[in-house]
């Protein structure tokens, strides 16, 4: 015997990426499967109370939020990125000229190529949402333990000892993924000794939607605009100068950024306290396990050098939920092997190819040799003379290639 009835589709997990596979379940199934998410918590439903950190999201991801009915209420909180501009330089160099340059072309008739959006907007969005949804169930202060499968169920254990049965159970617990763990799927993972930090700044004179990344020798230094007239300022250290810098008081820490933000952009009116964690490469050797799919960052850990994890994770949310509704509405099973291997078969070489691409990245760009940064420097002239590639490049970004899931059109 079970607590409680079997239910289509157990979601661990209630992040990002959990309850946006629960909000898309619910939209192209019509309410007609029964989601669970259980999570540990859910984000704070008062965008006011949230974390201030920002996220960039690609026009595919704001096509996902438009299929499932959030992006008209969100999208005055994004700010439309009108460009972006790439410098390749030392921290103390004083100019630091774009070596590649992008204009997003802003367009009132289609969706903006990318966006900068709070998390705490976003979070609070779909929680709001998935607690209205049509077959959706929440269930807070649950974190899976454990789970077993059979031929034709997966029963998962939470920590109070009840036990869930679903004909799938998907993985959305995060990078230290518990459910992953226990169904003994192995990981290709790497530290790579730097840490991210993060602070939000208030400017005195306008960003006109312009986005930098400044590739330093300790790593990418991102600059993005936010509603308001502020930028969120993204970038990595090595774990002991992390430590140093998180740990400055407020005057030192203004010193910090305003070296590696040059006058690009004025005086500084404000700063938010800077967070920190550390960067780890990470990618689960399958998607998928009997009764079992892994989704986000259960899947895969990307460097933040290009800021599409949570790009990433939508794929995967959408493609899975194509698979699901659509063996669903032929009356098969929706847990059963050949729906999971479509799915791994649809996200698998993109997984991949993003977090090792990413990785190269930031392995590249971290060489300070001269004749390194001179390879550099003429590659992203190159690129830079070539429309017909940077078109292809900011595409490929913009999700808008390949064989897209429905809710990314």
């Amino acid at each position: 015997m079970t607590d409680t009835p079997p239910i289509d589709v157990l979601i661990g997990g209630g992040s990002y990426a959990g309850l946006a596979l629960a909000l898309a379940l619910s939209h192209q199934s019509g309410g007609e499967l029964s989601v669970t998410v259980a999570a540990p918590d859910f984000p704070s439903l008062d965008p006011s109370a949230g974390p201030v950190r920002a996220t960039a999201l690609s026009r595919a991801s704001l096509a996902f939020l438009r299929h499932v009915e959030l992006w008209e209420q969100k999208s005055p909180f994004a700010q439309p990125v009108a460009s972006i501009e790439l410098t390749d330089s030392d921290l103390g160099d004083v100019i630091r000229p774009p070596r590649l340059t992008y204009d997003l072309a802003l367009s009132e008739a289609a969706l903006p190529r990318m966006v900068i959006l709070e998390n705490r907007h976003l979070g609070a969005a779909l929680h709001h949402a998935a607690r209205a949804a049509p077959g959706v169930t929440l269930r807070e202060g649950t974190a899976i333990a454990a789970f077993s499968s059979s031929p034709t169920n997966a029963v998962a254990v939470p920590g109070d000892g009840s036990k869930l049965t679903a004909r799938l159970l998907v993985a959305a617990d995060g990078g230290r993924s518990v459910i992953r763990a226990a169904a003994n799927i192995p990981v290709h993972e790497r530290p790579y000794d730097q840490s991210g930090i993060i602070t939000i700044v208030e400017l005195a004179h306008p960003h006109h939607g312009r986005a930098i990344q400044h590739f330093l020798p300790a790593g990418p230094f991102a600059v993005l605009p936010m509603t308001g007239n502020r930028i969120c300022i993204t970038w990595s250290e090595s774990a002991l100068e992390a430590k140093r810098i998180t740990s400055l008081d407020a005057k030192a820490f203004r010193r910090e950024i305003e070296v590696r933000l040059g006058h690009d952009f004025g005086p500084l009116q404000s700063l938010s306290p800077p967070q920190s964690w550390p960067l780890t490469f990470a990618v689960a050797r399958t998607l998928i396990s009997n009764r079992l799919a892994l989704i986000g960052d259960a899947a895969h850990t990307v460097h933040p050098i290009a800021g599409q994890g949570l790009n990433l994770a939508l794929r995967d949310v959408a493609a899975l939920s194509d698979c699901i509704v659509d063996t669903a509405r032929l009356g098969l099973d929706i847990g059963a092997m050949d729906t999971l291997q479509r799915y791994e078969r649809w996200r698998r070489f993109d997984n991949l190819a993003s977090a090792t691409g990413f990785d190269a990245l930031n392995r590249l760009f971290s060489l300070s040799s001269t004749l390194a940064r001179s390879a550099r420097t003429a590659a992203l002239g190159i690129v830079d003379q070539l429309p017909g590639l940077k078109s292809l490049l900011i595409d490929e970004a913009s999700g808008a290639i390949g064989d897209r899931p429905r809710l990314l059109r």
